[in-house]
C-alpha cells in the first residue's frame, strides 16, 4: 500500500537523530574542551584551594536540552545534592523539572 504524501514528508526517528548528530558532537567537543581547561586550574595535589572569606561555590549543572531525556535532569540535581544550596548555580539545558527549577 503506497504511503500518503503527508507520511512521506515526516522524517523517521533514526533519520532525525542522524541529522542532529553533528550538533551534538560539536556541543560535546566544546564542553570537553571547557572541562579540560578548568581541570588545569586544579592544584597538582588535587586538594581544594583554601576558600576565601566571602567566596561562593559555583556549580555548572548540565541538564537535558530536548527530546526523550527521561529523568536525566533529576539525576543531575540528585548528584549535586546538598552542594546546590548556597552555591551559584549555572544551569545548561532547558529541561529542568519545575519541582527543581527553584534550586537553579
Amino acid at each position: 500500500m503506497p504511503s500518503s504524501p503527508r507520511c512521506a514528508a515526516l522524517p523517521l526517528p533514526a533519520q532525525k537523530g542522524r541529522s542532529l548528530l553533528a550538533g551534538i558532537e560539536a556541543y560535546t567537543a566544546v564542553i570537553s574542551q571547557a572541562i579540560g581547561e578548568a581541570l588545569t586550574l586544579v592544584p597538582a595535589d588535587g586538594l581544594a584551594v583554601q576558600e576565601r572569606q566571602g567566596a561562593k561555590r559555583g556549580l555548572i549543572l548540565f541538564c537535558a536540552e530536548q527530546g526523550f531525556a527521561g529523568a536525566f535532569s533529576e539525576r543531575v540535581f540528585e548528584a549535586a545534592g546538598a552542594d546546590i544550596d548556597g552555591a551559584v548555580n549555572l544551569i545548561v539545558g532547558t529541561r529542568v523539572p519545575p519541582s527543581l527549577a527553584s534550586a537553579a
